[in-house]
């Protein structure tokens, strides 16, 4: 699990799968140049520094080419590291999975972040109480944080932890919650895509998409973007499910699905062309966005 920065404020999660690469949601980058962003390493608190911490800045940015934002089907993006990190007690690489691997949804699924961990609060009231007059596709919120002070209570209190929500699907109201201080974890449950279609409304789900419910009283929630879906294999190696992508609002509310993107689809024509050689990296045309790419 890792940390990016934007300036010296969370904005998303993102796992590292070598020395030198992060995968995390192509959204959280689309509005800025890399050299907005840092990448933590080996963080546990959020205040107290770690031993093992390590800060690297980004050298190259490679969003998958057939990523749209506002979207999630292609919502994946790889950075690469300034310098290779060397692994330690608290600076580990998650397995990548095999191109046919497909957990049955019996199998614990996990998730981890520093999002918000209270249902979200709109204009000072909690959200989970209007669960029935939201829609999936005016509400379906991507969770990567913002980066502007919403409230003065937090600004005088937590400041460097306050955000607003500032993605275009996500309806225009305050946030006032704040992020937690330690690392948080969450069992989830995954739900076959036809059974979620039928039990949320949804127009058919890309087959990219994984969908799951927090049935164990947590949720992912603004904060989480780009933050890892993992599974235990078998063989006792962790290995990569997905990334954090969307969740509908309100957020953190018991019977509302989780949406990751699946990581097996994008092993062979994109992530492992760009870790092991990337001039071999085919990512998105850099008029397209903000951000920097491989030429």
């Amino acid at each position: 699990m890792v940390e990016i920065l934007e300036g010296r404020r969370h904005h998303c999660g993102g796992a590292l799968i070598s020395s030198q690469h992060v995968l995390t949601s192509a959204h959280c980058l689309t509005h800025a140049p890399k050299e907005s962003f840092t990448v933590l390493l080996g963080r546990y608190s959020r205040t107290k520094r770690e031993e093992g911490e390590r800060e690297q800045r980004i050298k190259t940015i490679c969003m998958h080419s057939q990523f749209v934002d506002g979207k999630f089907e292609a919502d994946i993006a790889i950075i690469t590291l300034e310098r290779p990190v060397e692994c330690s007690q608290a600076i580990k690489t998650v397995c990548l999975p095999d191109i046919n691997d497909n957990p049955d949804c019996d199998v614990p699924m996990y998730v981890a972040g520093w999002g918000f961990t209270e249902p979200v609060r709109w204009n000072n009231q909690t959200s989970s109480k209007v669960v029935d007059e939201f829609h999936v596709e005016e509400d379906l919120m991507a969770v990567n944080s913002g980066s502007e002070e919403n409230s003065q209570e937090e600004t005088e209190e937590t400041s460097e932890d306050s955000f607003e929500y500032d993605d275009d699907a996500t309806p225009v109201y305050e946030a006032n919650n704040t992020i937690p201080d330690m690392l948080q974890q969450a069992r989830v449950q995954l739900i076959p895509n036809e059974k979620c279609d039928n039990l949320y409304n949804d127009s058919s789900l890309h087959g990219n998409i994984v969908c799951a419910m927090h049935d164990f009283g947590s949720s992912i929630c603004k904060g989480d973007s780009g933050g890892p879906l993992v599974y235990k294999r078998n063989d006792g190696r962790w290995t990569l499910m997905g990334l954090i992508t969307a969740t509908e609002m309100p957020c953190n509310v018991t019977r509302l699905p989780m949406y990751f993107v699946r990581i097996s689809p994008f092993m062979d024509e994109f992530i492992l062309p760009c870790v092991q050689d990337p001039s071999n990296c085919t990512c998105k045309a850099a008029n397209d966005t903000t951000s920097c790419f491989y030429n």
